[in-house]
């Protein structure tokens, strides 16, 4: 039962994720115009409060996955699951903070529908802009969770190892990836996202894998030390 609800958490976040970037942020972010910004995002308010709404629940719905794959890939190597979920935690604990600053708009309300409203206008637009440099930080604490958990995965019984390998190597691309926007912005650039790619594979075909299949109870019963209890 637990594989399966983290099969389902899994979905479950990446729908969201995809819903509040690619769909409410990429149509009502203008990168380059402030005023069209703000306009968009009051002219569209419930639409953007659902997007950053939906993104913190699909945050907490992968710390409640990070919990469960501990407690399934602990009989691989408890120490190894531990530092996935740290790091794990890391990442959706800077996602989540995200919140403060996509509230910003509606908390400089007042200020910027006057005239007078360009300082905090800029205040405003800084902080949205920051958001996907908060976002890749995020992604390099979930690299290297994916690449610990699809070692993981490898070394089970219980579990295809070909998903992961594939999830490892999607966390060495994101990695990779937000290394790169960090230390070398051309490279980044030049890769256009790409490398991020083969992660977001591996994390959906493990999600479907896990919400359809699970996995082999009886070869992680072998596994899991006679203390702990298995899963139901």
């Amino acid at each position: 039962m637990w594989a399966r609800i983290a099969g389902i958490l899994w979905l479950v976040c990446i729908a969201c994720g995809m819903f509040a970037e690619a769909y409410v942020r990429a149509k009502l972010i203008l990168p380059h115009d402030p005023a069209g910004t703000i306009r968009n995002i009051f002219v569209n308010e419930q639409l953007y409060r659902l997007g950053f709404t939906l993104e913190f629940a699909g945050t907490a719905a992968y710390l409640a996955l990070t919990a469960i794959l501990y407690r399934l890939l602990a009989p691989v190597d408890a120490t190894v699951s531990l530092i996935a979920a740290l790091f794990s935690v890391a990442g959706c604990t800077i996602w989540m903070a995200n919140a403060a600053g996509d509230m910003s708009p509606f908390v400089f309300r007042d200020v910027l529908t006057t005239a007078q409203g360009e300082p905090s206008r800029s205040i405003v637009f800084a902080l949205l802009r920051l958001r996907p440099e908060t976002l890749l930080s995020g992604m390099l604490c979930f690299g290297v969770q994916c690449l610990l958990v699809g070692h993981l995965i490898v070394r089970s019984t219980f579990l295809p190892k070909l998903l992961g390998g594939v999830l490892a190597l999607g966390g060495a691309g994101y990695i990779i990836s937000a290394s790169a926007h960090f230390l070398w912005p051309a490279l980044a650039a030049a890769l256009h996202g790409s490398g991020f790619l083969l992660g977001e594979v591996g994390e959906a075909f493990l999600g479907l894998w896990l919400t359809f299949m699970g996995l082999d109870t009886a070869k992680w019963d072998a596994m899991r030390p006679r203390t702990q209890p298995a899963p139901a």
